[in-house]
Order: C-alpha cells, then structure tokens, then sequence
C-alpha cells in the first residue's frame, strides 16, 4: 500500500490539475450537454444528470491518466464480485423466524466487469415448511419447488464446493460478496445460520452494500433498487422479489457502476468480539458496522442483533421494511 508521501507525489503530477479542470467544465454542463457529449464519445448516455456527470468524469480521468502512462486500476481491485440477494419465508405477523428459501449469486469478473457464472438453489424450510399465501405471493416461490429443495446447511454447503471448485474464493483470490442493503448478511444468513446451528461463514462477515456505494458516488440521499436502476436509465428485468432476478438486476447496477468508475469496496461488516469463524451463534452479540461514510448509518444501528435475546416481532419488522425498501 503506497504511503502518504507517495500519494502526495503521485497527486503533484500536472495531469491532476488538467483533470480538477475538467472536472469543473463537466459540473457546469446540462443534461443534454451531457448526452451529447456522452454520445459523441460512443458512450452511453443514458441516466439522470448526476449518472452522466460521473460517467463523463470517469471516462475523461482514464484516457487522461493513460495518455500520461499513470495506472487507472483501482488499488483495492476484486478479482470477483459475488452478488447475492435471498428470499426468506415471511408472513404478515410479529412472531415469525424467517428462513432462506432462495440462494441466488451471480458473478462479475473484476478485470472484464462481466457476468460469467451464477449459483442459484431453492431451499426447503423447516421451522414453517409450508409457505404462507403472503410469502408465495410476494416472492413467486412455490410450495412445490421448496418441497423438492435440499435443507439449508446442505445448500450451503453446495455453495462452499461451488465457490472453491471455480476458485471464486479462497488463498490468492480477492472476492467481495456485494448486497443491496446490510439485510442479506446481517439478518438472512446470520438467523439462518442460527436456525441450523451452523458456524457463521467467515466469507458472510463483510460484503459491499452496494446501495451505499451508489448514493456516495452518485450522490443520492436515499433510493432503493428499482430507483438505481431507473437513475442509471435502466429497468428492473424479471419479477421483484424473485431472488434470481433482484440478484441478477443489483449485477446490472455494479456492472455500470464499475464502467462509470466507481470503487465497489467492502463498506460493511458484521462485529462482534465474541464471533468468530466456527463459533456457535447462541451466546454471541453482533452488530453492523459500516464505513461511517454515509446517511444509510441509520439504518444499520437499527439492525443490530443480538444472537441471545432476538426479538421475533423486531426480526419481523426489518423484513417488512427491507421490502418495502426494496418496493420504494
């Protein structure tokens, strides 16, 4: 990792200034002045004036940073990127411990930043092993498909064999799991792991919540994931809550993240001095933890858990509002 002083230097050479310049050009021109620039480029111009802004800036700072021989990669650069987005077993009520039913990841390759493989399995549960009417109609899943599913810890383990065959994890491999909001790791897999007495995986304890990410580089206050999508001049591709395609559409909104040069790095993190890799979940406090570097902060000191003493009706209550974040 460089140094201070080395960054300073590196920040010294003139190429910073022409692209400061360039900057404040670009920060004074309309939307259509935007698009038209954007498509005399060849690039795309689609999206809100804040989306274009960023792309046009990213795209002027590569070819300046080439053109002077500088390197352009991302000093915290992911070999891969692993989004997931469960679907849990749910009810209209306060008393009920919701359950995966759906794992989903798809993958993007840090260097092309495209799509090269997914891993997608229902899963059968088995503290409500019947749906609920109010869970089949919100996530599309069947009583059928979660009948004929393996259990949980039989699906995890699938995913770790996956994970390690294709090498998308494990020694010399830089992976980051990226999530729409801190609910996915924090409640989904942490309660699940719970429910099936499983150690907690240590590849769960971080992940990029993408969200945040998109509102500090585009400079949005809050959106949800259809509003990502719509900003980015783009439309949601399948049905809402099917795991596959939230999981499939949150890897559309990185893939253009990424080509508009965004960082997506690990902003948050489960805490808790007593977890660890192989731990029992029972007698363990955890909390999230983020890079304190947005207005979403609020939302993750409201889903701190507490593995000795979960609260159903506050397990509940998050659920809800991450749909209806989700629906937004």
């Amino acid at each position: 990792m460089a140094s201070k002083e080395e960054n300073g230097k590196k920040y010294d050479h003139p190429v910073y200034k022409k692209i400061s310049r360039l900057n404040g050009d670009i920060n004074r021109m309309s939307r259509d002045e935007l698009k038209e620039r954007l498509e005399s480029l060849h690039l795309n111009s689609r999206g809100v004036k804040e989306v274009l802004k960023k792309r046009l800036k990213a795209h002027y700072k590569r070819h300046r940073l080439q053109t002077e021989g500088l390197s352009t990669e991302d000093p915290q650069y992911y070999d891969f990127y692993l989004v997931v987005d469960f679907e849990a077993t749910c009810e209209d009520s306060h008393t009920w411990p919701h359950e995966i039913i759906e794992f989903p990841i798809v993958v993007i390759d840090g260097k092309t930043h495209q799509v090269v493989d997914e891993f997608h399995s229902y899963v059968r549960p088995t503290i409500n092993p019947v749906l609920t009417d109010f869970c089949i109609s919100l996530t599309g899943i069947s009583q059928d498909q979660v009948d004929s599913s393996p259990l949980f810890p039989e699906v995890l383990t699938s995913v770790e064999s996956w994970l390690h065959r294709n090498k998308y994890c494990g020694k010399g491999v830089r992976s980051a799991f990226v999530t729409d909001g801190p609910w996915d790791m924090s409640r989904f897999m942490y309660l699940q792991c719970k429910h099936s007495n499983l150690a907690f995986p240590r590849w769960a304890n971080t992940w990029v919540n993408i969200r945040k990410t998109y509102c500090n580089f585009y400079h949005f206050k809050r959106t949800s994931l259809r509003k990502m999508l719509e900003n980015m001049g783009m439309s949601f591709e399948g049905r809402p809550h099917c795991g596959l395609d939230d999981t499939r559409n949150i890897a559309r909104i990185a893939q253009r993240m990424l080509q508009d040069g965004s960082p997506l790095n690990v902003n948050e993190r489960l805490f808790g001095p007593k977890l660890k890799s192989g731990e029992s979940l029972e007698e363990v406090e955890i909390e999230v933890r983020g890079d304190g570097s947005s207005g979403l902060e609020k939302d993750l000191a409201a889903l701190s858990v507490t593995a000795a003493a979960s609260d159903p009706e506050s397990d509940h209550e998050d659920l809800l509002s991450y749909y209806s974040l989700q629906k937004s």
